[in-house]
């Protein structure tokens, strides 16, 4: 579970490119897409706005942008649980498509693609981390519960990895112990997102604990879905949130070898930090209605602060 398999270089070969606009798009359009981002962000992602504050500003550019394709594209599991799987695909294949005219440099009017197109402009993006994100949603389409655990990090690999790959190379990072370190934060923050988020999930009919891990701990699946806490179920959120733990604990061992200039990218790992203290607060009840839907707070702010300060994660 908790080794890195991505061969990063190979995947950034012959495919990181700047693309220059074909159509010529005004400063106050893409000023507007920019703002677009950013509220969106800011008002339904409040860790990525916390994270972005602290990046440049064309990295914090980036990154609001592409946290914001990652809320657009997850709506597409809203459709698919309404009983309308097929129209949640076809718009994952029309986000799919978009991203393949934005590397032509010919971005669709949505604002989303427009500020995306503004950044690669400036800066060489590899076009695999938006597939990977794009594709990463799929398993938002399937029904039930995902099978393993393995398929678990697989999807936070791919839909919060990437942005973490993404923001390295917003800041001219392009080194192999920082992408170690960003796939295994990235997957930390993607099971605690899925941790913290679990009730409402199970609320829109969505159970993401999978059935390994339910099986294992003779889980009630039906009671999850109603909502209804029991030890079988902490049980089962002690096990994600330790794999998550293990996660930071092999980012933190590659410290010493990641750049100075990718900490900021990798700030990530202190709202990780968070989620976890706050899971072991309330003995792994992800339905205790303490437990807010991400981490925020002072404490959080201070912490992001020292650590971006310090150039540490």
């Amino acid at each position: 579970g908790t080794s890195c398999a991505v061969d990063y270089s190979s995947i950034r070969a012959g495919e990181s490119a700047s693309v220059p606009l074909k159509t010529s798009q005004s400063a106050q359009s893409l000023r507007t897409a920019h703002d677009y981002c950013l509220q969106q962000v800011r008002d339904l992602d409040r860790e990525g706005f916390l994270y972005g504050i602290f990046l440049p500003a064309r990295s914090r550019q980036l990154m609001y942008a592409t946290r914001a394709l990652d809320l657009e594209v997850a709506k597409s599991k809203e459709r698919s649980l309404k009983s309308q799987a097929a129209v949640g695909m076809m718009r994952l294949q029309w986000w799919r498509e978009s991203i393949n005219g934005l590397y032509r440099g010919e971005p669709s009017q949505q604002p989303i693609l427009l500020a995306l197109a503004d950044a690669l402009q400036h800066q060489q993006y590899t076009k695999r981390w938006f597939d990977r994100l794009i594709l990463g949603r799929s398993l938002d389409m399937e029904e039930g519960q995902p099978s393993s655990v393995q398929d678990l990090e697989d999807y936070a690999e791919q839909t919060v990895s990437s942005v973490l790959y993404l923001t390295l190379e917003s800041l001219g990072v392009r080194d192999l112990a920082a992408d170690h370190a960003a796939s295994h934060i990235g997957k930390a923050w993607g099971l605690v997102t899925l941790l913290r988020n679990l009730g409402r999930n199970c609320h829109q009919g969505k159970l993401y604990l999978p059935m390994d891990l339910t099986s294992k701990h003779r889980v009630n699946v039906e009671e999850v879905m109603r909502g209804i806490p029991s030890d079988p179920l902490s049980d089962a959120c002690l096990e994600l949130a330790t794999l998550a733990r293990d996660h930071m604990l092999h980012a933190r061992e590659l410290k010493s070898t990641v750049p100075r200039a990718a900490m900021r990218a990798l700030l990530p790992a202190v709202l990780v930090d968070r989620s976890l203290a706050d899971f072991e607060k309330f003995n792994f009840n992800v339905f205790d209605s303490r437990l807010s839907a991400h981490a925020s707070g002072v404490g959080v702010q201070l912490q992001l602060t020292y650590k971006a300060m310090t150039g540490s994660y």
